[in-house]
């Protein structure tokens, strides 16, 4: 088994970034940006057209990305949500997914 897009990707996207400093999302992006990661962030926030300073997107899919298995995705956002998302990496081909969340207790 090959880790090293998961620990060395060419692009991190953050699903669920946010503008919002105190949300988990941001703080998440903040790190990748101040740890002085060189490859492609992305953050991807329904509503947002920029989060620190940085192009959002509102979907994994609308992403310039041409190799999806280089790329690790971190999901941080409620429980509910996090299973269509991981299913849209799996149709991108994505592999990497680190998932961060809350509300799965509650769910069926």
């Amino acid at each position: 088994m090959n880790l090293n897009n998961l620990f060395n990707p060419k692009s991190i996207a953050v699903i669920g970034a946010s503008s919002n400093p105190e949300k988990i999302g941001r703080q998440i992006l903040d790190n990748i940006i101040s740890s002085g990661y060189k490859g492609g962030i992305y953050p991807i926030n329904l509503k947002s057209k920029s989060i620190a300073k940085l192009k959002a997107y509102t979907d994994l899919r609308n992403m310039p990305i041409k190799r999806w298995e280089e790329t690790l995705v971190v999901i941080a956002i409620p429980a509910t949500f996090v299973i269509s998302e991981i299913k849209k990496c799996a149709e991108l081909g994505i592999k990497n997914i680190i998932v961060i969340s809350a509300g799965f207790k509650e769910s069926d």
